[in-house]
């Protein structure tokens, strides 16, 4: 697009965008929900030729923008082609052309317009943004490693010497997943300031991408082991059965750990009981330790860990309770009631634990 042809007073329909910014040099889809956004599509191909400004929103939960919902820099798009879906929902293509400053917003016929002034970019000394790309280049070249199913056509794009502005695009769009990162990106018309901070930023996200890839082996770890445990048990048992040696300790304790597995039993109660199962299968059942063993797994498994009740409020309740259920204990009972009136009266648990010995 001749560049020219945006410089003159006209207002261009504005698509605001939820989590995404558009920058120059690059083509993404995006998904339009809102009617005004549908609205401003259709009114850009019937009569801008395909020309919208991309205006990411500071706010993604605000659905009916203002001009201070969105951010000062917007990017001026092509729409490349639009599909249309049942639902309702209008996905389009849209190209980065230039980075343009938004003057006003309103609403007309339904959909937004602003009014804009196209912005360069700031160039500095060209040996600074040269050192600044090479260093931008070998912090991307570890990122790429990490990143898995990168587009063919990126890699290319980037190996090709592209100038510094471009790059920075490319690396914002592509590389920097943050809303508020990418915003601030396409808000910094200093190219060397905006290498620095896809420096930082890529930095920032290869130190996430290698905590959470350190999360997923943790997890993958434990459930192999619990799977390889798991077989490990399942065989042993066959074993068992087919040589006729299972045991009433045997039965016990595959009793227990079913009912650990169909409950949800906190993970420390879980760690606790199958501690305690496995001390249980060494012990001989004809041991009067087994019984204790056996007995103490019982009451820590049946203990309410995650079972809830309602409670009774209705004190002229409880009481009628209390002597329909225990005879005298007056002084008791009037403990009991007097305990229950605070409590509903505060509405706070912090109270002595009451202990009649």
């Amino acid at each position: 697009m001749d560049n020219t042809k945006l410089t003159m007073e006209i207002d261009y329909p504005v698509l605001a965008t939820k989590g995404v910014a558009l920058f120059p040099h690059n083509d993404i889809n995006i998904e339009a929900g809102r009617v005004f956004s549908k609205r401003a599509i259709r009114k850009a191909n019937e009569a801008f030729n395909g020309t919208i400004l991309v205006v990411p929103q500071l706010d993604p939960s605000v659905d009916n923008i203002t001009l201070k919902d969105i951010s000062n820099i917007c990017c001026v798009g092509k729409i490349k082609s639009v599909r249309n879906f049942e639902n309702g929902i209008i996905k389009i293509t849209v190209n980065g052309i230039h980075r343009a400053k938004i003057n006003t917003l309103y609403m007309e016929d339904g959909v937004y317009y602003s009014s804009v002034e196209l912005v360069e970019d700031i160039e500095t000394d060209p040996d600074t943004e040269a050192a600044y790309v090479r260093t931008a280049a070998k912090v991307l070249e570890d990122f790429i490693t990490k990143v898995p199913n990168i587009s063919k056509n990126i890699v290319e794009r980037l190996s090709r010497g592209i100038g510094a502005s471009e790059f920075t695009d490319i690396l914002s769009q592509v590389f920097i997943k943050d809303n508020a990162k990418q915003i601030e990106l396409l808000n910094e018309l200093n190219i060397v300031t905006r290498l620095e901070l896809c420096i930082a930023h890529m930095n920032s996200e290869k130190h996430i991408d290698d905590i959470e890839n350190e999360i997923s082996k943790k997890v993958r770890e434990k459930l192999d082991n619990n799977q390889r445990e798991y077989i490990l048990r399942e065989k042993l048992r066959v074993i068992k059965e087919e040589l006729g040696d299972v045991t009433p300790s045997d039965r016990d304790c595959d009793e227990l750990r079913k009912m650990i597995n169909d409950n949800p039993y906190p993970d420390y109660v879980k760690t606790k009981a199958n501690s305690e199962i496995k001390r249980l299968e060494m012990m001989s059942t004809a041991s009067a330790e087994y019984s204790m063993q056996k007995s103490y797994i019982d009451w820590l498994l049946n203990i309410p860990w995650y079972q809830k009740t309602e409670d009774t409020t209705d004190i002229l309740k409880v009481e009628e309770i209390l002597n329909e259920d225990h005879y005298g204990l007056e002084k008791i009972k009037e403990r009991i009631l007097e305990y229950l009136a605070v409590k509903t009266v505060t509405n706070s648990l912090k109270a002595p634990i009451i202990c009649f010995a």
